[in-house]
Protein backbone atom coordinates (compact mmCIF):
# COMPACT_ATOMS: atom_id res chain seq x y z
CA UNK A 1 0.00 0.00 0.00
CA UNK A 2 2.77 2.36 -0.89
CA UNK A 3 2.30 5.52 -2.89
CA UNK A 4 -0.92 6.66 -1.20
CA UNK A 5 -2.40 9.79 -2.72
CA UNK A 6 -1.79 13.12 -1.05
CA UNK A 7 -4.80 14.39 0.90
CA UNK A 8 -6.84 17.08 -0.82
CA UNK A 9 -6.77 20.68 0.33
CA UNK A 10 -8.93 21.38 3.32
CA UNK A 11 -8.19 18.13 5.10
CA UNK A 12 -9.05 18.49 8.76
CA UNK A 13 -8.14 15.48 10.85
CA UNK A 14 -8.57 15.78 14.63
CA UNK A 15 -5.53 15.48 16.86
CA UNK A 16 -5.75 12.75 19.46
CA UNK A 17 -2.46 13.40 21.26
CA UNK A 18 -3.74 15.82 23.89
CA UNK A 19 -5.30 14.43 27.05
CA UNK A 20 -7.58 17.44 27.51
CA UNK A 21 -9.72 16.21 24.60
CA UNK A 22 -10.88 13.27 26.72
CA UNK A 23 -13.86 13.96 28.97
CA UNK A 24 -13.96 12.91 32.64
CA UNK A 25 -10.22 12.21 32.54
CA UNK A 26 -8.63 11.67 35.99
CA UNK A 27 -4.85 11.69 36.32
CA UNK A 28 -4.47 12.56 40.00
CA UNK A 29 -7.10 10.16 41.30
CA UNK A 30 -7.02 6.37 41.49
CA UNK A 31 -9.77 4.22 39.96
CA UNK A 32 -10.18 2.39 43.27
CA UNK A 33 -11.19 5.63 45.00
CA UNK A 34 -14.44 5.73 43.04
CA UNK A 35 -15.05 2.09 42.08
CA UNK A 36 -14.71 -1.42 43.50
CA UNK A 37 -13.87 -4.49 41.41
CA UNK A 38 -16.47 -7.27 41.40
CA UNK A 39 -15.18 -9.85 38.92
CA UNK A 40 -13.28 -10.34 35.67
CA UNK A 41 -15.77 -10.16 32.81
CA UNK A 42 -13.31 -10.92 30.01
CA UNK A 43 -9.74 -10.51 28.89
CA UNK A 44 -7.72 -10.34 25.71
CA UNK A 45 -4.12 -10.01 24.64
CA UNK A 46 -3.80 -6.35 25.62
CA UNK A 47 -6.60 -5.59 28.10
CA UNK A 48 -8.79 -7.01 30.84
CA UNK A 49 -12.45 -6.08 31.35
CA UNK A 50 -13.86 -6.07 34.87
CA UNK A 51 -17.33 -5.71 36.26
CA UNK A 52 -17.16 -3.04 38.93
CA UNK A 53 -19.48 -0.96 41.10
CA UNK A 54 -19.51 2.77 41.76
CA UNK A 55 -18.86 3.43 45.46
CA UNK A 56 -21.01 6.56 45.39
CA UNK A 57 -24.12 5.43 43.47
CA UNK A 58 -23.94 1.64 43.65
CA UNK A 59 -24.28 1.45 39.85
CA UNK A 60 -22.59 -1.50 38.17
CA UNK A 61 -20.21 -0.60 35.36
CA UNK A 62 -17.61 -2.14 33.07
CA UNK A 63 -13.94 -1.22 33.42
CA UNK A 64 -11.35 -1.90 30.73
CA UNK A 65 -7.88 -2.04 32.26
CA UNK A 66 -4.87 -1.82 29.93
CA UNK A 67 -1.14 -1.24 29.89
CA UNK A 68 -0.39 1.99 28.04
CA UNK A 69 2.80 0.69 26.46
CA UNK A 70 0.83 -2.14 24.81
CA UNK A 71 -1.99 0.16 23.70
CA UNK A 72 -0.41 3.25 22.18
CA UNK A 73 -3.70 4.40 20.63
CA UNK A 74 -5.88 4.12 23.71
CA UNK A 75 -6.52 7.87 23.99
CA UNK A 76 -7.67 7.99 20.38
CA UNK A 77 -10.00 5.06 21.03
CA UNK A 78 -11.57 6.87 23.99
CA UNK A 79 -11.92 10.14 22.11
CA UNK A 80 -13.51 8.49 19.08
CA UNK A 81 -16.15 6.81 21.22
CA UNK A 82 -16.83 9.96 23.25
CA UNK A 83 -17.14 12.06 20.09
CA UNK A 84 -20.23 10.06 19.05
CA UNK A 85 -21.96 10.90 22.33
CA UNK A 86 -20.72 14.51 22.43
CA UNK A 87 -23.44 15.99 20.21
CA UNK A 88 -27.21 15.79 20.51
CA UNK A 89 -27.23 15.22 16.74
CA UNK A 90 -25.26 11.96 16.99
CA UNK A 91 -25.90 10.86 20.58
CA UNK A 92 -27.45 7.38 20.69
CA UNK A 93 -28.24 4.65 23.17
CA UNK A 94 -26.83 2.11 20.70
CA UNK A 95 -23.19 3.15 21.31
CA UNK A 96 -21.42 2.55 24.61
CA UNK A 97 -20.98 5.53 26.93
CA UNK A 98 -17.59 6.14 28.49
CA UNK A 99 -18.27 7.44 31.99
CA UNK A 100 -14.78 7.99 33.41
CA UNK A 101 -11.14 7.57 32.41
CA UNK A 102 -8.35 7.05 34.96
CA UNK A 103 -4.67 7.14 34.12
CA UNK A 104 -1.56 6.20 36.06
CA UNK A 105 2.03 6.17 34.92
CA UNK A 106 1.68 2.74 33.31
CA UNK A 107 -2.03 1.92 33.14
CA UNK A 108 -5.35 3.32 31.95
CA UNK A 109 -8.81 2.41 33.23
CA UNK A 110 -11.78 3.11 30.95
CA UNK A 111 -15.15 2.99 32.72
CA UNK A 112 -18.28 2.48 30.62
CA UNK A 113 -21.86 1.30 30.86
CA UNK A 114 -22.16 -2.38 31.72
CA UNK A 115 -23.66 -4.58 29.00
CA UNK A 116 -24.58 -7.63 31.06
CA UNK A 117 -26.12 -9.75 28.31
CA UNK A 118 -22.91 -10.91 26.64
CA UNK A 119 -21.92 -10.36 23.02
CA UNK A 120 -23.82 -11.27 19.86
CA UNK A 121 -21.37 -13.97 18.79
CA UNK A 122 -21.87 -15.92 22.02
CA UNK A 123 -25.64 -15.57 21.62
CA UNK A 124 -25.56 -16.78 18.01
CA UNK A 125 -23.42 -19.74 19.00
CA UNK A 126 -25.73 -20.63 21.89
CA UNK A 127 -28.76 -20.64 19.59
CA UNK A 128 -27.29 -23.26 17.26
CA UNK A 129 -27.84 -26.91 18.06
CA UNK A 130 -24.78 -28.93 17.07
CA UNK A 131 -26.97 -31.65 15.53
CA UNK A 132 -28.94 -29.39 13.18
CA UNK A 133 -28.93 -25.96 11.64
CA UNK A 134 -31.08 -23.38 13.42
CA UNK A 135 -32.00 -20.18 11.62
CA UNK A 136 -32.93 -17.03 13.46
CA UNK A 137 -36.25 -15.58 12.36
CA UNK A 138 -36.12 -12.97 9.63
CA UNK A 139 -37.83 -10.36 11.81
CA UNK A 140 -35.48 -10.91 14.76
CA UNK A 141 -32.44 -10.68 12.49
CA UNK A 142 -33.66 -7.47 10.89
CA UNK A 143 -34.39 -5.82 14.24
CA UNK A 144 -30.90 -6.65 15.54
CA UNK A 145 -29.36 -5.22 12.37
CA UNK A 146 -31.51 -2.11 12.85
CA UNK A 147 -29.69 -1.59 16.16
CA UNK A 148 -26.32 -2.06 14.45
CA UNK A 149 -27.11 0.42 11.69
CA UNK A 150 -28.37 2.99 14.19
CA UNK A 151 -25.03 2.76 16.00
CA UNK A 152 -23.00 2.88 12.78
CA UNK A 153 -24.99 5.80 11.39
CA UNK A 154 -24.30 7.79 14.59
CA UNK A 155 -20.58 7.11 14.15
CA UNK A 156 -20.68 8.21 10.53
CA UNK A 157 -22.59 11.40 11.29
CA UNK A 158 -19.98 12.10 13.99
CA UNK A 159 -17.29 11.88 11.33
CA UNK A 160 -15.73 8.46 11.83
CA UNK A 161 -15.83 4.87 10.62
CA UNK A 162 -15.73 2.07 13.19
CA UNK A 163 -13.90 -0.41 10.90
CA UNK A 164 -14.28 -3.39 13.22
CA UNK A 165 -17.97 -4.22 13.14
CA UNK A 166 -18.43 -7.88 14.02
CA UNK A 167 -20.71 -9.89 16.34
CA UNK A 168 -18.14 -9.75 19.18
CA UNK A 169 -18.36 -5.94 19.22
CA UNK A 170 -22.13 -5.82 19.70
CA UNK A 171 -23.27 -6.59 23.25
CA UNK A 172 -26.76 -7.02 24.70
CA UNK A 173 -27.60 -4.33 27.20
CA UNK A 174 -29.13 -6.86 29.63
CA UNK A 175 -29.47 -10.66 29.92
CA UNK A 176 -32.83 -10.33 28.18
CA UNK A 177 -32.01 -11.54 24.63
CA UNK A 178 -34.53 -9.02 23.27
CA UNK A 179 -32.67 -6.08 24.80
CA UNK A 180 -30.86 -3.58 22.59
CA UNK A 181 -27.48 -4.30 21.04
CA UNK A 182 -24.75 -1.83 22.00
CA UNK A 183 -21.66 -1.09 19.89
CA UNK A 184 -18.38 -1.33 21.81
CA UNK A 185 -14.60 -1.25 21.19
CA UNK A 186 -13.44 1.70 19.09
CA UNK A 187 -9.85 0.48 18.85
CA UNK A 188 -9.89 0.43 15.03
CA UNK A 189 -12.02 3.54 14.46
CA UNK A 190 -10.70 6.19 12.10
CA UNK A 191 -11.92 9.73 11.33
CA UNK A 192 -13.04 10.84 7.89
CA UNK A 193 -10.22 13.12 6.81
CA UNK A 194 -11.15 13.87 3.20
CA UNK A 195 -14.94 14.27 3.15
CA UNK A 196 -17.91 14.17 5.55
CA UNK A 197 -20.40 11.32 5.67
CA UNK A 198 -22.44 10.94 2.48
CA UNK A 199 -25.89 9.74 3.53
CA UNK A 200 -26.97 8.79 0.01
CA UNK A 201 -25.28 7.53 -3.12
CA UNK A 202 -25.61 10.82 -4.99
CA UNK A 203 -23.42 12.56 -2.39
CA UNK A 204 -20.77 9.83 -2.19
CA UNK A 205 -17.47 10.34 -4.02
CA UNK A 206 -15.31 7.25 -4.22
CA UNK A 207 -12.13 9.26 -4.85
CA UNK A 208 -12.60 10.90 -1.43
CA UNK A 209 -12.21 7.60 0.45
CA UNK A 210 -9.67 7.67 3.27
CA UNK A 211 -6.61 5.46 3.51
CA UNK A 212 -5.90 2.55 5.84
CA UNK A 213 -2.23 2.40 6.78
CA UNK A 214 -0.41 -0.92 6.91
CA UNK A 215 -0.25 -0.78 10.71
CA UNK A 216 -4.00 -0.19 11.02
CA UNK A 217 -4.74 -2.90 8.45
CA UNK A 218 -2.58 -5.44 10.28
CA UNK A 219 -4.53 -4.70 13.47
CA UNK A 220 -7.78 -5.62 11.69
CA UNK A 221 -6.57 -8.85 10.10
CA UNK A 222 -8.08 -10.87 12.94
CA UNK A 223 -11.55 -9.94 11.69
CA UNK A 224 -10.81 -10.33 7.99
CA UNK A 225 -14.09 -12.12 7.24
CA UNK A 226 -15.99 -8.87 7.93
CA UNK A 227 -13.68 -6.58 5.95
CA UNK A 228 -14.83 -5.04 2.68
CA UNK A 229 -12.89 -5.36 -0.59
CA UNK A 230 -11.81 -1.72 -0.50
CA UNK A 231 -10.39 -2.04 3.02
CA UNK A 232 -8.27 -4.94 1.79
CA UNK A 233 -7.07 -2.50 -0.87
CA UNK A 234 -6.06 0.11 1.71
CA UNK A 235 -9.05 2.46 1.50
CA UNK A 236 -12.16 3.01 3.63
CA UNK A 237 -15.32 5.06 3.95
CA UNK A 238 -18.62 4.80 5.80
CA UNK A 239 -19.61 2.18 3.20
CA UNK A 240 -16.95 -0.16 4.62
CA UNK A 241 -18.97 -0.44 7.84
CA UNK A 242 -22.12 -1.17 5.81
CA UNK A 243 -20.34 -4.15 4.21
CA UNK A 244 -19.45 -5.50 7.67
CA UNK A 245 -23.05 -5.24 8.88
CA UNK A 246 -24.18 -6.84 5.62
CA UNK A 247 -21.96 -9.84 6.41
CA UNK A 248 -23.56 -10.08 9.88
CA UNK A 249 -27.08 -9.86 8.39
CA UNK A 250 -26.19 -12.59 5.89
CA UNK A 251 -24.99 -14.79 8.77
CA UNK A 252 -28.10 -14.16 10.87
CA UNK A 253 -30.44 -15.00 7.99
CA UNK A 254 -28.61 -18.09 6.73
CA UNK A 255 -26.59 -19.33 9.71
CA UNK A 256 -23.36 -19.11 7.73
CA UNK A 257 -20.89 -16.48 6.55
CA UNK A 258 -21.13 -15.39 2.90
CA UNK A 259 -17.52 -16.22 2.00
CA UNK A 260 -14.95 -18.76 3.12
CA UNK A 261 -11.34 -17.59 3.25
CA UNK A 262 -10.65 -19.31 -0.08
CA UNK A 263 -13.79 -17.87 -1.68
CA UNK A 264 -12.84 -14.43 -0.43
CA UNK A 265 -9.35 -14.76 -1.90
CA UNK A 266 -10.78 -15.83 -5.27
CA UNK A 267 -13.76 -13.44 -5.44
CA UNK A 268 -11.88 -10.35 -4.28
CA UNK A 269 -9.42 -10.61 -7.18
CA UNK A 270 -12.15 -9.08 -9.35
CA UNK A 271 -15.02 -8.35 -6.94
CA UNK A 272 -17.05 -6.17 -9.32
CA UNK A 273 -17.69 -9.17 -11.60
CA UNK A 274 -17.77 -12.06 -9.16
CA UNK A 275 -19.33 -11.15 -5.80
CA UNK A 276 -22.97 -10.49 -6.73
CA UNK A 277 -23.34 -13.55 -9.02
CA UNK A 278 -21.87 -15.65 -6.21
CA UNK A 279 -24.35 -14.22 -3.68
CA UNK A 280 -27.25 -14.85 -6.07
CA UNK A 281 -26.29 -18.49 -6.41
CA UNK A 282 -25.98 -18.88 -2.64
CA UNK A 283 -29.40 -17.36 -2.07
CA UNK A 284 -31.01 -20.01 -4.24
CA UNK A 285 -29.93 -22.67 -1.72
CA UNK A 286 -32.35 -24.23 0.76
CA UNK A 287 -31.00 -22.33 3.77
CA UNK A 288 -32.35 -19.11 2.19
CA UNK A 289 -35.82 -20.53 1.46
CA UNK A 290 -37.38 -18.90 4.55
CA UNK A 291 -36.04 -15.41 3.68
CA UNK A 292 -38.09 -12.87 1.72
CA UNK A 293 -36.86 -11.52 -1.60
CA UNK A 294 -36.81 -8.05 -0.06
CA UNK A 295 -34.30 -9.09 2.59
CA UNK A 296 -32.18 -10.77 -0.07
CA UNK A 297 -32.14 -7.58 -2.12
CA UNK A 298 -31.11 -5.54 0.92
CA UNK A 299 -28.26 -7.97 1.72
CA UNK A 300 -27.03 -7.71 -1.89
CA UNK A 301 -27.22 -3.93 -1.70
CA UNK A 302 -25.14 -3.88 1.49
CA UNK A 303 -22.65 -6.38 0.05
CA UNK A 304 -22.20 -4.69 -3.30
CA UNK A 305 -18.42 -4.74 -3.88
CA UNK A 306 -18.51 -1.25 -5.40
CA UNK A 307 -18.81 1.27 -2.53
CA UNK A 308 -20.21 3.90 -4.92
CA UNK A 309 -23.24 1.63 -5.45
CA UNK A 310 -23.38 0.08 -1.99
CA UNK A 311 -26.00 1.44 0.39
CA UNK A 312 -25.11 3.98 3.04
CA UNK A 313 -26.05 3.33 6.66
CA UNK A 314 -28.93 5.78 6.27
CA UNK A 315 -30.25 4.02 3.16
CA UNK A 316 -29.81 0.54 4.68
CA UNK A 317 -31.57 1.62 7.86
CA UNK A 318 -34.50 3.12 5.93
CA UNK A 319 -34.95 -0.03 3.85
CA UNK A 320 -34.75 -2.40 6.82
CA UNK A 321 -37.05 -0.24 8.94
CA UNK A 322 -39.65 -0.27 6.15
CA UNK A 323 -39.46 -4.06 5.92
CA UNK A 324 -39.69 -4.53 9.70
CA UNK A 325 -42.79 -2.31 9.80
CA UNK A 326 -44.42 -4.33 7.03
CA UNK A 327 -43.67 -7.68 8.69
CA UNK A 328 -45.14 -6.36 11.95
CA UNK A 329 -48.20 -5.10 10.07
CA UNK A 330 -48.57 -8.54 8.54
CA UNK A 331 -48.36 -10.16 11.97
CA UNK A 332 -51.04 -7.87 13.41
CA UNK A 333 -53.27 -8.44 10.38
CA UNK A 334 -52.88 -12.20 10.67
CA UNK A 335 -53.94 -12.02 14.32
CA UNK A 336 -57.08 -10.13 13.34
CA UNK A 337 -57.89 -12.46 10.44
CA UNK A 338 -57.17 -15.52 12.59
CA UNK A 339 -59.73 -14.40 15.15
CA UNK A 340 -62.40 -13.87 12.50
CA UNK A 341 -61.76 -16.88 10.27
CA UNK A 342 -60.81 -20.35 11.34
CA UNK A 343 -59.61 -21.20 7.82
CA UNK A 344 -57.61 -18.11 6.94
CA UNK A 345 -54.64 -19.65 5.12
CA UNK A 346 -55.27 -18.09 1.71
CA UNK A 347 -56.26 -14.79 3.30
CA UNK A 348 -53.00 -14.75 5.26
CA UNK A 349 -51.04 -15.51 2.10
CA UNK A 350 -52.73 -12.56 0.42
CA UNK A 351 -51.89 -10.28 3.35
CA UNK A 352 -48.29 -11.51 3.32
CA UNK A 353 -47.97 -10.73 -0.38
CA UNK A 354 -49.48 -7.29 0.13
CA UNK A 355 -47.21 -6.33 3.02
CA UNK A 356 -44.08 -7.57 1.26
CA UNK A 357 -45.15 -5.64 -1.83
CA UNK A 358 -45.44 -2.53 0.36
CA UNK A 359 -41.98 -3.20 1.79
CA UNK A 360 -40.54 -3.65 -1.69
CA UNK A 361 -42.10 -0.35 -2.79
CA UNK A 362 -40.63 1.49 0.22
CA UNK A 363 -37.29 -0.22 -0.38
CA UNK A 364 -37.22 0.79 -4.04
CA UNK A 365 -38.12 4.36 -3.04
CA UNK A 366 -35.36 4.53 -0.40
CA UNK A 367 -32.62 3.13 -2.59
CA UNK A 368 -33.26 5.47 -5.55
CA UNK A 369 -31.01 4.00 -8.24
CA UNK A 370 -28.49 2.37 -5.95
CA UNK A 371 -29.28 -1.32 -6.35
CA UNK A 372 -27.68 -2.78 -9.48
CA UNK A 373 -29.55 -4.94 -11.94
CA UNK A 374 -27.56 -7.95 -10.77
CA UNK A 375 -28.99 -7.72 -7.25
CA UNK A 376 -31.80 -10.16 -6.66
Amino acid sequence: MSGLAEPPLGRCEPSFSTEDRIKNHHQSKAFEEDYSYLRIAGHGSFATVYEAVCRRSGEKVACKSLLKEDNAGWRKEVFMCQSVQASERTKTSKVMRILDVYETEYEAFIVSDLCSGGDLLDWMTSQCDASRKVWFTELRSLIMVQNMLQAAEACHRAGLAHLDLKPENFCFRSPDPFSDLILVDFGSAEPFAFAPYAKDSSAYQKEMDDHVGEQELSRMIGTAKYMSPEVWGGRFSSRSDVWSIGVILYALLSNQLPFSIQEENDLFKDPSKSVLPFLESQMRQRFWAHVSDTSKKIVCWMLNPDPSVRASTTESLAAITALVECILERSRAEDIVGKKHSHAGSKNDELYSQTLAQAMHRFETSKHKSVPERAL
